[in-house]
Parts: C-alpha cells; sequence; structure tokens
C-alpha cells in the first residue's frame, strides 16, 4: 500500500470549520446545564444531559439585550439552569478553545429540564432526611478520602495537607465518579471508611456539569446522611452545587477547602486539649496551695511585758522615800523623781511575740493516690479527653507530694500529647 499523503494542520482546522457550517444548524433546543462567566461580559452554557453535553457562547456585546428579553419571563441569564431553552444562532468550530459551540443571538425559555425535573424528584423523596448530624470525633487525625479513579482533585487536598503541622493518616479510596455504577460505588466506599476512620471526605475537581450527576443520586444522599462518621464533601467548585452537599456533615467549595476545614478542628481540638491541662493543673495548684501552714496571725490585743526588771522600780521608790528626811536639797529630790519617771516610760508594755509555729506532719497517704490516676503517655484520638474524667473533682484528698507527681504527669502529657498532633511529614496508609 502506498503512504498517505498527510494534511497540514491548517488545512484541517479549515476543513472542520467549513464541516460544522455546514451542517447548517441555525437553533437548537437544549437543556441548560451550568453558566459561567467570561472575560468581555461575555457568558458560557453548557448544554445537553447526563450522556452528552455542547458548549454555548453568549458574547457580551449580545447579553444586554439577551437578558432583557429574559426579563419578560421573570429570568436572568443565570437562573436558566435546569431550564430548556431554545437557542437561536450559528454552529462554529472554535480553534482556539479546540470544540465546537454554539454561538447565542438568541435565547428563549421553553420549559423545565429533564435533569431539573430528575433532581426536583429526588429531591421530594428526600423529604424524611435529615442533615448528616453526628458528634464528630476528638482530633479525626484518621481520614478517609473518596475521589475518582484518576485522583482529579485528590491532589489538591493533598498539597494543602502536606503543608500542615499535624500527624494526620490518609486513606484513600478511588472510584468512578461518572456512570451509571457511581453512586452505588461511593456508598460502598463510605460504608467501608466509616468502620476505620475519624471522618470521611468526598472529593473531585472541576469539570463538565453533566458529569456530576452522581453527587444527586438518592441513595448516596441517604447513605451520606446516615453515616456514624462524618462525611465532608468537596466536588468542584463553588458553582457545582449538589444534593450531596445539602446533606453532607459539611459542604465545602472544592478539595483544598476542605483540607482548610480539617485543619482547623485540628486547631481548635489541640487547643481545647491544651486549655483542659491547663485547668487541672491549675486546681492541682489550688489544692497544694490549701495545703500550705497558715501565716502567723496577727494579734489585735496584746499583753504588756516590760523590757527591764519588773522590780526595778518599786526598789528606787522605796529608796527615794527612805533618803528624802536626809536630803536637804531640793535638787537632788528632783533627780530622783526625774529617775522614778524615766524608769516608768522606759518600762512601758510591749507587744508579745507570736508564739512559734510548730510544723503539722502531713495526713498520711490516703487510700487513693497519684498512682491511681496516672495519665496516659500520649493523648490518641481515641482516647479523646477521657483521661480527664479520671481525675478526682477535688483533690483535698491527696497529699502534696502525690498532688506534685500528678502536676508532673499532667504536664508531661501535655507536652506528648501536643507532639502527637503535629509532625514533620506527612503519615499516609
Amino acid at each position: 500500500m502506498g503512504e498517505r499523503s498527510a494534511i497540514e494542520f491548517e488545512a484541517l482546522v479549515s476543513r472542520l470549520e467549513s464541516s460544522v457550517r455546514g451542517l447548517g444548524v441555525r437553533s437548537i433546543n437544549a437543556e441548560v446545564l451550568a453558566t459561567r462567566p467570561v472575560a468581555n461580559a461575555g457568558l458560557r452554557f453548557e448544554l445537553g444531559n447526563q450522556e452528552a453535553h455542547l458548549g454555548a457562547f453568549l458574547p457580551g456585546a449580545r447579553r444586554n439585550k439577551v437578558e432583557a428579553e429574559l426579563g419578560d419571563w421573570g429570568l436572568s441569564c443565570a437562573e436558566l439552569v435546569g431550564h430548556v431553552v431554545r437557542l437561536d444562532g450559528s454552529l462554529q468550530f472554535s480553534p482556539r478553545f479546540n470544540c465546537v459551540e454554539f454561538v447565542i443571538s438568541r435565547l428563549t425559555p421553553t420549559g423545565i429540564g429533564q435533569e431539573a425535573a430528575r433532581v426536583a424528584a429526588v429531591r421530594r423523596r428526600l423529604a424524611d432526611v435529615q442533615r448528616q448530624a453526628v458528634q464528630r470525633r476528638f482530633a479525626p487525625l484518621r481520614v478517609g478520602a473518596i475521589a475518582g479513579a484518576n485522583g482529579a482533585g485528590l491532589e489538591d487536598f493533598e498539597a494543602v495537607l502536606a503543608r500542615s503541622e499535624f500527624a494526620y493518616e490518609l486513606q484513600r479510596e478511588l472510584v468512578p465518579l461518572v456512570g451509571p455504577h457511581a453512586a452505588s460505588g461511593c456508598c460502598a466506599a463510605i460504608r467501608k471508611l466509616a468502620l476505620t476512620q475519624d471522618v470521611i471526605v468526598l472529593v473531585r475537581g472541576g469539570g463538565a456539569a453533566a458529569s456530576f450527576a452522581t453527587f444527586d443520586d438518592e441513595q448516596l444522599v441517604r447513605t451520606i446522611s446516615g453515616c456514624s462518621v462524618p462525611v465532608l464533601c468537596g466536588t468542584g467548585h463553588e458553582r457545582d452545587a449538589r444534593l450531596t452537599d445539602e446533606y453532607a456533615f459539611a459542604s465545602c467549595v472544592s478539595p483544598a477547602d476542605v483540607a482548610h476545614q480539617l485543619i482547623e478542628f485540628w486547631k481548635e481540638d489541640a487547643a481545647l486539649l491544651q486549655d483542659a491541662a491547663f485547668q487541672v493543673q491549675a486546681s492541682i495548684d489550688a489544692a497544694l496551695a490549701r495545703m500550705a501552714p497558715p501565716p502567723p496571725l496577727q494579734h489585735a490585743h496584746v499583753r504588756s511585758q516590760p523590757r527591764i526588771y519588773p522590780r526595778l522600780i518599786p526598789a528606787v521608790a522605796l529608796a527615794t522615800l527612805i533618803l528624802m528626811p536626809f536630803v536637804s536639797s531640793w535638787w537632788i529630790t528632783l533627780m530622783l523623781a526625774a529617775t522614778l519617771a524615766l524608769l516608768a516610760w522606759v518600762t512601758k508594755a510591749q507587744p508579745l511575740a507570736p508564739p512559734p509555729q510548730h510544723a503539722v506532719p502531713e495526713a498520711a497517704a490516703p487510700s487513693r493516690t497519684a498512682l491511681q490516676y496516672r495519665l496516659p503517655l500520649v493523648c490518641t484520638p481515641d482516647d479523646g479527653l477521657a483521661w480527664l474524667d479520671s481525675l478526682p473533682v477535688a483533690f483535698d484528698g491527696f497529699t502534696a507530694e502525690s498532688l506534685r507527681v500528678l502536676h508532673a504527669d499532667i504536664a508531661a502529657v501535655l507536652q506528648q500529647s501536643l507532639a502527637a498532633f503535629r509532625h514533620n511529614g506527612t503519615r499516609t496508609d
């Protein structure tokens, strides 16, 4: 066989453009699956159903006119998702975006689309289902991640977690997220991860709106709502909200946002652990303070105690009375009287010194000691704050020495527990 001549790229593009124009498509009826603003006030539409989709483009120069016409219907371009519309314009091949798209010149709503009607029917059947309301575990460091078989979105999720300081463990479950068996695969993965993980995340990157139909599945929503482990959804981007977002424990706008939410959980729990340990330490310090000997009493009323021998005053007074008849000079008498006054002043009452304080021996060690309330070396996610519950409410039954031992135990637990939260590298399973 002879070799076939190769066609030049430019010639191929030209043929494609001519072929598309040759189809003569001037108007189409289709359901709007999604809308997205683009540069120059333009708007891109995604048309189709779960099996196929087609892009459409409304130039910014024509958008104001189309918006005015939609106003007569009480709608806007952003509210057309789920509606079937008639589009007038032309089908073109866009080399820039490497796709075939319909360029819109006029747009007319004609009714509710099949996809929107399907989601509305599912929503009605979910009237008895409540948003997931489970108590998340303390320090949910074991993370189960459900993502597409190609891992789209999982890379962003892991990249954010890897930059954190926490020692998480990640178990991946890669399942198809598009197709007739996607919802059942997600349900099986959720039930499997709920047996061993602290939290489950369902992540997916962006894509065509038609490819997100799995997240509007009734069985998947019921599985998420009834799961015993919190499920965090981060599928697509903000515009890709689905029924799973309405019933999950938490809904995030993207996989990276799910990672940030987990990090916030870990920060809150680390702070809780630190505060709780400090509160227990403060209680022990207060108990030790109550065991300290009381300060010396301040006596309001004191007895008198002379600082000079008390018998000196009567002796001097008696000597003065005996000598007075024999003394002729009045000044000698005056000196004796002054001596008596001086002695009375120096013997003025002084406060008694407080009695010596005798040390009171500590009571014998009670039946319950600090050894009975030994704390675990590391507070694991399984333990949570249960080790605080093992401590007595009051510490009056402890000796000072046993309280000091318990104080050291708590300090060690605080340091090692916080260290268990953090790591120097990502740990994954």
